[in-house]
């Protein structure tokens, strides 16, 4: 039976606790020993109830070494890409002017208030979203008012029909921009100083509900921002789940880490398999120790988060891929790549790797990775 079918039968054997070894203690007060007490349970405490995946994995390659007697090879860290910089990135919108008296002529028309709000205070700064966001909904009103405005001189329906041919031809380029150089989108797509957590607790759905909105959107927009399943009313509040959210760079430390982690303790376990004493008619302790850990560590804890985390990559491959086509140039796509962004999982492939070692080690030690021993 092969381990990696097994990830969520785990045995109830017991975990291995290693012996305690003798120590001289010298004598404390008794007020100063249950303060130490109280120290070491609180330590304790933090320890276990700690929910990252660094420090799970860290915990489970000290077991290996522990009970394998050899030691990790530990490698470099990868480094976090250097984003590139804004003015690297920003595209310059085409500039479209519609005199003040005209803005008036237009009040019947739902292009004038847009007009309005953007000469305010206000509309002279915005971000690259609020941008996007204008730039979408003054390029439908000024095809709005062509189609239903009736006290529209000659000159004035030239000037917007020039208007609108501007607006839509910058409508990619605003995109871009949004995607790009926007602070939000940026923060997102740069690798964070900690991994995703073991547990579910991590904002995946939102995060991806977000990406699917914009990315559906944003190619409707590019396409033909007048169709009418175009839906903006969502696009504030995935906006902000967005800017909530920490789980893209998370997940993004995630890719850079875990599978290097993941290859060290792969490479442990081989030198393990080879040194270990297993016969056809012998088998040490040491091999049940092992088992155990494999069993109620391995198998029942870090394959089934393994196996989410695969999963995620697999849904966010198509829609980060949707996402990047619509920026321009090379400058960002090439940051995606060095980012961890593939359509191949290095994660998935340390996973299984790492499975067929302990796979490798059982066979040799006659044990199932059911929790029995095998023939």
């Amino acid at each position: 039976m092969k381990l990696k079918s097994l990830i969520y039968k785990a045995s109830n054997t017991a975990l291995y606790i290693s012996k305690d070894t003798a120590q001289i203690v010298p004598k404390y007060s008794c007020y100063r020993h249950i303060r130490l007490l109280a120290l070491a349970a609180f330590v304790l405490c933090i320890s276990a109830c700690s929910d990252s995946s660094n420090a799970q994995l860290n915990s489970y390659g000290q077991r290996l070494e522990n009970l394998s007697g050899q030691q990790r090879i530990i490698t470099v860290t990868k480094t976090s890409p250097h984003q590139p910089r804004v003015a690297e990135l920003r595209l310059s919108l085409p500039q479209v002017s519609i005199s003040l008296l005209d803005s008036f002529r237009l009040s019947e028309c739902r292009l004038g208030q847009l007009i309005a709000e953007r000469n305010s205070s206000l509309g002279k700064v915005m971000t690259p979203a609020n941008q996007l966001y204008y730039e979408i909904q003054v390029t439908r009103a000024i095809q709005e008012c062509l189609s239903t405005a009736e006290q529209i001189s000659v000159n004035l329906r030239t000037e917007l029909e020039q208007a609108l041919a501007t607006k839509e031809a910058a409508l990619p380029l605003a995109v871009h921009n949004f995607l790009t150089t926007d602070d939000i989108w940026r923060s997102n797509f740069r690798v964070a100083h900690s991994s995703l957590p073991m547990s579910t607790a991590d904002d995946f759905t939102h995060t991806m509900a977000a990406l699917n909105y914009f990315a559906h959107t944003l190619t409707i927009v590019v396409t033909n921002p007048y169709q009418p399943e175009l839906n903006l009313n969502l696009w504030q509040e995935h906006l902000e789940a967005l800017n909530r959210s920490r789980f893209l760079s998370a997940y993004w430390h995630t890719l850079a880490t875990v599978p290097k982690e993941l290859d060290s303790l792969t490479e442990l376990l081989q030198r393990t398999t080879e040194h270990i004493s297993c016969s056809h008619i012998a088998r040490p302790q040491q091999a049940e120790y092992l088992h155990n850990v494999m069993l109620n560590i391995y198998i029942a804890q870090l394959q089934p988060v393994f196996a989410r985390w695969v999963h995620y990559e697999q849904q966010l491959t198509p829609v980060l891929s949707q996402l990047l086509n619509l920026t321009r140039g090379n400058a960002w796509q090439d940051y995606m790549q060095q980012l961890g962004y593939a359509p191949t999982s290095a994660l998935q492939h340390s996973s299984r790797l790492h499975a067929e070692q302990w796979q490798a080690l059982l066979q040799k030690c006659r044990l199932s990775p059911a929790g029995n021993e095998s023939n």
